[in-house]
Protein backbone atom coordinates (compact mmCIF):
# COMPACT_ATOMS: atom_id res chain seq x y z
CA UNK A 1 0.00 0.00 0.00
CA UNK A 2 1.30 3.46 -0.83
CA UNK A 3 1.15 6.51 1.42
CA UNK A 4 -1.39 9.22 0.72
CA UNK A 5 -0.13 11.58 -1.92
CA UNK A 6 -0.09 15.34 -1.32
CA UNK A 7 -1.86 17.07 -4.18
CA UNK A 8 -1.00 20.60 -3.00
CA UNK A 9 0.33 22.53 -6.02
CA UNK A 10 -0.36 19.59 -8.35
CA UNK A 11 -1.60 20.52 -11.80
CA UNK A 12 -4.60 18.79 -13.37
CA UNK A 13 -4.21 18.47 -17.13
CA UNK A 14 -6.83 15.85 -18.00
CA UNK A 15 -10.33 14.74 -17.09
CA UNK A 16 -11.76 11.49 -18.41
CA UNK A 17 -15.11 9.83 -17.71
CA UNK A 18 -15.52 6.12 -18.37
CA UNK A 19 -18.89 4.69 -17.34
CA UNK A 20 -19.22 5.57 -13.63
CA UNK A 21 -15.52 6.36 -13.15
CA UNK A 22 -13.96 9.81 -13.31
CA UNK A 23 -10.20 10.12 -13.81
CA UNK A 24 -8.22 13.27 -13.09
CA UNK A 25 -4.64 13.22 -14.34
CA UNK A 26 -1.74 15.57 -14.06
CA UNK A 27 1.61 16.33 -12.50
CA UNK A 28 2.49 16.60 -8.83
CA UNK A 29 4.58 19.58 -7.69
CA UNK A 30 7.72 17.42 -8.19
CA UNK A 31 6.65 16.70 -11.82
CA UNK A 32 5.63 13.10 -11.06
CA UNK A 33 2.56 12.05 -13.11
CA UNK A 34 -0.55 11.07 -11.13
CA UNK A 35 -4.07 9.80 -11.68
CA UNK A 36 -6.89 10.22 -9.18
CA UNK A 37 -9.70 7.75 -9.80
CA UNK A 38 -13.19 8.37 -8.46
CA UNK A 39 -15.30 5.20 -8.53
CA UNK A 40 -19.10 4.90 -8.73
CA UNK A 41 -19.54 8.59 -9.50
CA UNK A 42 -23.13 9.81 -9.27
CA UNK A 43 -22.51 13.51 -9.81
CA UNK A 44 -20.01 16.30 -10.10
CA UNK A 45 -19.62 19.97 -10.83
CA UNK A 46 -16.10 20.94 -11.90
CA UNK A 47 -15.31 24.30 -13.46
CA UNK A 48 -13.63 26.14 -15.06
CA UNK A 49 -11.11 23.94 -16.85
CA UNK A 50 -8.42 26.46 -17.73
CA UNK A 51 -5.01 26.33 -19.35
CA UNK A 52 -3.59 26.00 -15.84
CA UNK A 53 -5.46 24.07 -13.09
CA UNK A 54 -3.55 23.95 -9.81
CA UNK A 55 -4.91 22.12 -6.76
CA UNK A 56 -4.71 23.75 -3.35
CA UNK A 57 -6.31 20.79 -1.57
CA UNK A 58 -8.75 17.91 -1.98
CA UNK A 59 -11.15 17.59 0.95
CA UNK A 60 -13.56 14.83 1.91
CA UNK A 61 -16.51 16.34 3.79
CA UNK A 62 -19.08 14.46 5.83
CA UNK A 63 -22.51 15.45 4.53
CA UNK A 64 -23.22 17.42 7.73
CA UNK A 65 -19.92 19.29 7.40
CA UNK A 66 -20.21 20.57 3.81
CA UNK A 67 -19.73 24.34 4.12
CA UNK A 68 -22.76 26.49 3.41
CA UNK A 69 -20.90 28.47 0.74
CA UNK A 70 -20.22 25.27 -1.24
CA UNK A 71 -23.90 24.27 -1.06
CA UNK A 72 -24.96 27.73 -2.24
CA UNK A 73 -22.28 28.36 -4.88
CA UNK A 74 -22.62 24.95 -6.51
CA UNK A 75 -26.38 24.49 -6.07
CA UNK A 76 -25.97 20.80 -5.22
CA UNK A 77 -29.12 18.86 -6.21
CA UNK A 78 -31.15 17.50 -3.29
CA UNK A 79 -31.02 13.91 -4.62
CA UNK A 80 -27.23 13.96 -4.12
CA UNK A 81 -27.77 14.64 -0.42
CA UNK A 82 -30.08 11.63 -0.25
CA UNK A 83 -27.27 9.49 -1.69
CA UNK A 84 -24.70 10.99 0.67
CA UNK A 85 -26.96 10.34 3.66
CA UNK A 86 -27.14 6.66 2.67
CA UNK A 87 -23.47 6.32 3.66
CA UNK A 88 -22.49 4.70 0.37
CA UNK A 89 -21.04 7.85 -1.18
CA UNK A 90 -18.48 10.48 -0.25
CA UNK A 91 -18.37 14.22 -0.98
CA UNK A 92 -14.99 15.27 -2.37
CA UNK A 93 -14.19 18.94 -2.93
CA UNK A 94 -11.28 20.18 -5.03
CA UNK A 95 -10.04 23.55 -3.82
CA UNK A 96 -7.98 25.25 -6.46
CA UNK A 97 -5.18 27.77 -6.38
CA UNK A 98 -6.10 28.56 -9.98
CA UNK A 99 -8.49 27.02 -12.51
CA UNK A 100 -10.53 23.87 -11.96
CA UNK A 101 -12.45 23.52 -8.71
CA UNK A 102 -15.64 21.82 -7.62
CA UNK A 103 -17.13 18.69 -6.14
CA UNK A 104 -17.37 15.01 -6.99
CA UNK A 105 -19.75 12.56 -5.33
CA UNK A 106 -18.40 9.02 -5.53
CA UNK A 107 -18.04 5.87 -3.48
CA UNK A 108 -14.22 5.97 -3.44
CA UNK A 109 -11.20 8.05 -4.31
CA UNK A 110 -8.30 5.87 -5.44
CA UNK A 111 -4.77 7.23 -5.75
CA UNK A 112 -2.81 5.69 -8.58
CA UNK A 113 0.94 6.09 -8.51
CA UNK A 114 3.23 5.93 -11.50
CA UNK A 115 4.42 2.51 -10.30
CA UNK A 116 0.93 1.10 -10.64
CA UNK A 117 0.26 0.86 -6.90
CA UNK A 118 -3.14 2.00 -5.71
CA UNK A 119 -4.60 2.96 -2.37
CA UNK A 120 -7.94 4.20 -1.11
CA UNK A 121 -7.29 7.73 -0.02
CA UNK A 122 -8.06 8.98 3.45
CA UNK A 123 -8.19 12.73 3.05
Amino acid sequence: MTENISYHDAEINSIQKVDHTLLLGGLLANNTPFIIRFDNVIGWDLEPFEEQNVIFDIRNYAVSQIPKWIKEDFEIPVQYFDCLNSGRYQFYFIESSVGLCGYIIASDLIQESTTGETTNAEL
